[in-house]
């Protein structure tokens, strides 16, 4: 049995941060724009939220908070995506989990334009391309570190 091994993947995210900021910086003047939209208040996705801010402003893209109370319809959150949609300033739209049991989860996700999709939430739009950005992450993280993974455990 080998030693496991920690997959650390700061320096490698710095690098992809680096490359995204010049790409990015490449598009002005347009200007790249992630709505997020929230149902409710969890602290999980307050501190998700601020972490995208800084991340995001890093490289350039703006964000665009869109947030309901707990108690709004699931119609009311379903014309707002639908505005989004719309929205030419809006590049990429993403919605923050977890969601009251009051609203369907995958009646929100199907309604985002396949071409603003950013987490590619459904089973039907990860079939056209959309890869779930964790997934392309860990993906990214065992090409850059060359890890085999052949017959091997992960956690």
């Amino acid at each position: 049995m080998t030693a496991p091994q920690i997959l650390d993947g700061t320096q490698i995210a710095k690098k992809y941060l680096e490359c995204a900021a010049k790409e990015i910086e490449k598009l002005k003047p347009a200007r790249l724009t992630l709505a997020t939209v929230q149902v409710g208040a969890s602290k999980d996705t307050e501190l998700y939220f601020k972490y995208l801010e800084g991340l995001l402003g890093q490289i350039g893209i703006k964000l665009a908070a869109h947030s309901f109370t707990a108690s709004a319809k699931e119609e009311e959150v379903i014309a707002e995506i639908v505005r989004l949609n719309r929205d030419p300033q809006v590049t990429g739209i993403m919605i923050f989990s977890p969601l009251p049991k009051t609203i369907n989860a995958a009646n929100l996700f199907d309604n985002i334009a396949m071409s603003k999709d950013v987490e590619g939430r459904t089973f039907m739009k990860s079939h056209f391309g959309v890869i779930s950005p964790t997934a392309n992450a860990v993906l990214t993280l065992l090409e850059a570190t060359h890890c085999d993974i052949a017959g091997k455990e992960a956690v």
